[in-house]
């Protein structure tokens, strides 16, 4: 069953702590792709998301642009994010390990994903999931402010597809 990301309803949610006290939250709001799933054999299954940097919200204009410069995600130069599976686990019924490459920042990393299926309505509706994993920005080449922002993000992505 091939589904596209609904990009008005679906979201990456970051938090990072900033100066060793309070954390920073944010989101990107513009994430589009397609999951190709096999509910018979997860295995089956491919998930390709992109994610447009330059979508990125903290709810203060200031940091916004801070983050969309070069000290950040250099949205000029790299304005895509791009999530590729290769792998997908079933853990049970609702659960799966989905791991794949993660381009950011012109680095390339493989990184896992802990998925929870969270809805699906008559089988070949509208499906919802959610991710959460946990990313080292040092290792995508985003080092600025390393003293003071600490250097792993927590990532929670909210996934809403509909049927082709």
């Amino acid at each position: 069953m091939k589904l596209n990301i609904d990009s008005a309803s679906s979201s990456v949610e970051f938090a990072i702590k900033n100066l060793f006290v309070s954390t920073v939250k944010g989101h990107f709001a513009d994430v589009s792709g397609l999951l190709d799933l096999d509910h018979g054999q997860p295995e089956k299954s491919s998930i390709h998301a992109e994610i447009r940097t330059a979508s990125v919200d903290t709810h203060d204009k200031k940091r916004n642009a801070h983050l969309r410069n070069a000290d950040f995600f250099d949205v000029d130069t790299y304005p895509i994010a791009v999530f590729d599976s290769k792998h997908i686990k079933q853990i049970n019924e609702q659960a799966y390990q989905v791991t794949g490459d993660l381009t950011l920042h012109g680095i390339t990393k493989e990184v896992a994903l802990d998925v929870k299926k969270l809805s699906a309505q008559n089988g070949n509706s509208k499906q919802t999931f959610e991710a959460n994993t946990v990313l080292d920005r040092n290792e995508f080449g985003i080092k600025w402010g390393s003293i003071m922002i600490g250097r792993d993000a927590n990532l929670k992505i909210i996934i809403n597809a509909i049927p082709q």
